[in-house]
């Protein structure tokens, strides 16, 4: 192979070299508009998902706020037809009782006139003598007004007396299906705060009903209370929660301390602070926690607050039983506390 061979092999193997940096600068180019292209892609469909799940919370939030409007007019409605039923039927009641005592009456007297007149005619075509005449008609009058008490005494007894007692009776069970219903919308009206304000009080109301005559009504109104505070929540705000420590430095969320999160979910007067500050606890497997929570269940006034005490307990303790009621909470953690301690914490720790 000559010099000028050489030569041009030299400047075939340059060129293939400079082709393929060419062939590789153009790759990683392309490479990164790709990946900058996808990028934009993941972050539009990450704000697309977030906007879906922002409008689904707001219509079902609406959904269930209808929910409860149209169940507050049927209740109204409802009401309302027993009080316009209640009234006709008291009204027909003294209406027919009015019109039986007065053909009853009518009755009566015309059997009377009937019977003193037959009595008289009979003295006069019997007796033509006065003395006998006079003597036969003051028996007469003394029998018939003996009998005649007699018999008006009987129809009484008969006939009047049954059909008051008859009506006594109607009146007592209208009376009982009105206190009844009375009742009925007592508790209604009692489900009705705790779900549209998060009543706790009310609630726990309803729960003291149980061993009495009204308890399956009332255990149907708290089982209303809870599918509805499973179904919705009130709190949908995603401010932080930010406290001011002694040295005045600002701490917000998972970083405010154990205490001071008891501390809010014990004195603040804002029940989405409580709220909050419930929902931080799940976290804080430490001394104190789960009986801070359970006291919480026991005496907040309001039912967001606990709902979150106990979720949070449960996530701490693993005991699961209900959503609002706390005593079955409270019964389980006497008999475990000790066992569940041995796991826990020191407050305020890492």
């Amino acid at each position: 192979m000559n010099g000028e061979e050489r030569q041009d092999q030299k400047q075939n193997h340059i060129n293939l070299s400079d082709t393929l940096l060419k062939i590789i600068d153009h790759s990683d180019k392309e490479s990164q508009r790709l990946y900058r292209i996808y990028r934009i892609l993941v972050g539009s469909i990450t704000i697309i998902v977030i906007i879906g799940i922002g409008i689904g919370c707001y219509f079902t939030y609406k959904s269930q706020k209808d929910m409860r409007d149209e169940h507050r007019d049927q209740v109204k409605d409802m009401r309302n037809d027993l009080g316009d039923q209640t009234k006709d039927m008291k009204e027909k009641m003294d209406n027919d009782f009015t019109v039986l005592q007065n053909h009853l009456k009518s009755t009566l007297e015309m059997t009377v006139t009937d019977m003193g007149n037959r009595v008289n005619k009979r003295i006069d075509d019997e007796f033509k003598e006065e003395k006998i005449q006079t003597l036969i008609k003051q028996k007469a009058e003394e029998y018939t007004e003996k009998n005649v008490h007699n018999y008006i005494g009987e129809k009484v007894d008969n006939t009047i007396e049954p059909i008051v007692n008859t009506l006594r009776q109607q009146n007592e069970t209208l009376t009982k299906q009105v206190d009844d219903w009375n009742n009925r919308s007592k508790l209604m009206k009692l489900s009705d705060k705790a779900i549209d304000s998060g009543d706790a009080q009310s609630f726990r109301d309803l729960l003291k009903y149980n061993g009495t005559d009204l308890e399956l009504a009332a255990s149907a109104e708290a089982a209303r209370v809870k599918i509805a505070y499973v179904s919705a929540r009130r709190l949908i705000s995603s401010d932080d929660l930010t406290v001011t420590e002694s040295d005045g430095s600002k701490k917000t969320n998972n970083d405010i301390k154990t205490s001071m999160l008891i501390n809010i979910l014990k004195t603040d007067k804002s029940w989405e602070s409580r709220v909050k500050a419930a929902q931080f606890l799940a976290n804080r497997s430490q001394d104190g926690v789960p009986d801070a929570l359970l006291e919480s269940c026991k005496k907040d006034n309001h039912l967001d607050v606990v709902r979150a005490s106990l979720e949070s307990f449960r996530r701490i303790t693993g005991h699961s039983y209900d959503v609002l009621e706390c005593d079955n909470y409270e019964k389980w953690w006497s008999e475990n506390k000790s066992e569940i301690a041995k796991k826990l914490k020191p407050i305020d720790s890492k």
